[in-house]
């Protein structure tokens, strides 16, 4: 018998900026909260190689978080660089189990 999904889907973690003096730009024209690096989605897709599809279905899925500002989405690079580290690792256990 096959499991029934729920059709509930999980919210997107988005966070919201409640002070703009919480945004910096530094020199090179980076974008900082917080004293993190904020990439936007062709920093994520160049940095991590990876697909704008997986990229937009994370967000959906609520499995990384994201910065709105002006309309444009951005990602906290320490935390992108941790959901890419588990998916990987995830992916690679799958291959070895395969093999």
């Amino acid at each position: 018998m096959k499991k029934q999904q729920s059709t509930a889907k999980k919210k997107p973690k988005k966070t919201i900026i409640p002070d703009a003096g919480q945004l910096h730009r530094d020199a090179d024209g980076n974008l900082y909260l917080l004293g993190d690096l904020l990439l936007d989605r062709q920093d994520m897709l160049q940095t991590f190689r990876m697909s704008k599809r997986t990229l937009q279905y994370w967000r959906s899925e609520g499995i990384i978080s994201y910065v709105e500002i002006v309309g444009k989405i951005y990602y906290l690079k320490k935390e992108a660089e941790r959901v890419v580290m588990r998916f990987t690792k995830r992916c690679k256990r799958k291959k070895q189990g395969n093999a």
